[in-house]
């Protein structure tokens, strides 16, 4: 009968280990699927992270080149009219620049075509026009209420206004192969 205990016994310590062993496997299972999906969603989580972060340094990094690139052209087209003002500022004057139907009494024009003005204009006050207009003239009436700009800068500002698209692109052609 002793023996029959004990091995009753035996039995229920094996039957104990055996649903302990179980209950630890299960447990440990389910700690491991818990702390792999966890790890799974952090490196998940770290990989959008980093790849959010390439898309906008790369992102940056196009930004800084496309502007250092405009900056660029525009010292280009800038030293373009540089040359272009240096250009006019050694051009004289000729009958083109005058209009017939000139009601101003007015003129300013630069000191190298006073002479030439005072030909076309006898009856009219000329005045100095400063260099910084290149040339050209700038007719006004007396009150200089109305003020007429034909000046080489103004000419060259519109010009610049108008055409700076098309300067733009011939300056920078894109070439396609």
């Amino acid at each position: 009968m002793i023996k029959f205990m004990t091995h009753e016994v035996e039995q229920k310590v094996d039957e104990l280990k055996a649903k302990a062993n179980e209950e630890y496997k299960t447990e440990r299972r389910r700690i491991l699927e818990e702390s792999t999906l966890k790890l799974e969603e952090e490196f998940c989580k770290r990989t959008k992270d980093l790849e959010n972060k390439r898309v906008i340094e790369k992102s940056n990094l196009i930004r800084k080149s496309k502007m250092v690139l405009l900056k660029e052209k525009e010292k280009i087209v800038n030293e373009v009219f540089d040359k272009v003002s240096d250009r006019l500022k050694r051009i004289r004057i000729n009958e083109s620049y005058f209009s017939e139907d000139n009601k101003m009494d007015l003129i300013y024009c630069l000191d190298k075509d006073v002479s030439f003005v005072r030909r076309f204009f006898n009856d009219k006050e000329i005045r100095l026009l400063d260099e910084f207009f290149l040339g050209g003239i700038v007719t006004s009436s007396k009150d200089n209420t109305v003020i007429k700009d034909d000046s080489f800068l103004m000419r060259l500002n519109v010009a610049k206004e108008k055409y700076m698209k098309f300067i733009s692109e011939y300056l920078f052609k894109k070439v396609y192969h």
